[in-house]
Order: C-alpha cells, then sequence, then structure tokens
C-alpha cells in the first residue's frame, strides 16, 4: 500500500474528482514512463538517488495529468482518456510478452514503458442535489 493516500480537499460545484487504482496511477510515475532525472535537468541519474523525489515525482504526474486532460470536460472522457493513456503506454511491454512465452519482461521501461495492472478508474463530478 505504498500509494495509497487519503486526504480531503475543498470541492466546488463542477468540480471532478479522479479516483483510480494503482495500476492505473502507477502509469503516471515518471519512472515507469522511462523518463529519468537527467531528462529533466537535473543531476542524478537514478530516482533512487534524487532528494525529496515523491514530491517531484507528484508534480510530474500533476503535469502530465494536466496536459493529457487539458481540454476534456465530460466525465466518461476523462476516465476513458486515463486509461487509454495507460494501454497505449503499455503497448510495447505487452507484445513483448505475447510474443515471448517463457522471457521475463526486461526492466527498461525506456523501451518497455508503463506498469501492467488491473486498471481501475472512476470520474465523478460535484454536482448541487
Amino acid at each position: 500500500m505504498r500509494n495509497f493516500f487519503i486526504g480531503s480537499v475543498n470541492v466546488n460545484l463542477g468540480d471532478m474528482i479522479l479516483l483510480m487504482s494503482d495500476g492505473v496511477a502507477d502509469n503516471f510515475d515518471a519512472e515507469f514512463n522511462g523518463f529519468l532525472p537527467i531528462d529533466d535537468g537535473m543531476s542524478e541519474a537514478s530516482w533512487k538517488d534524487v532528494p525529496d523525489v515523491e514530491r517531484i515525482k507528484s508534480k510530474l504526474c500533476c503535469l502530465k495529468m494536466t496536459e493529457l486532460l487539458r481540454n476534456i470536460s465530460s466525465c466518461k472522457s476523462v476516465a476513458q482518456t486515463v486509461l487509454s493513456f495507460c494501454k497505449e503506454l503499455t503497448i510495447n511491454s505487452r507484445e513483448f510478452l505475447e510474443n515471448s512465452e517463457k522471457e521475463k519482461l526486461p526492466d527498461d521501461y525506456k523501451k518497455y514503458p508503463g506498469k501492467m495492472d488491473h486498471a481501475t478508474c472512476l470520474c465523478v463530478r460535484i454536482m448541487q442535489k
């Protein structure tokens, strides 16, 4: 449960709340996208060497979500877009596993980005009763 989160935020009418399983959330992690710290101008070559790594990864996740969902206004489209992103991201990994019966997926997120897991995504809009 390393990425389990409970929190509270103030919401307004019209706001959307996006809930997702780790099978979706992990695909927004910069590391699983094949993105290295050095790609963002950091001096560290590995994520394990980055100070305050969770804050930085969270910021990168928010930037990716904002870019992906910028012009989407319906909850259905938000959920579909997020799940489509995960499906597209993991295509190399899925093809490798389909074509390599006995081989283990290499630990190379540049070549095989994404993390395959059960994927659940729910988007709801705050509305007046």
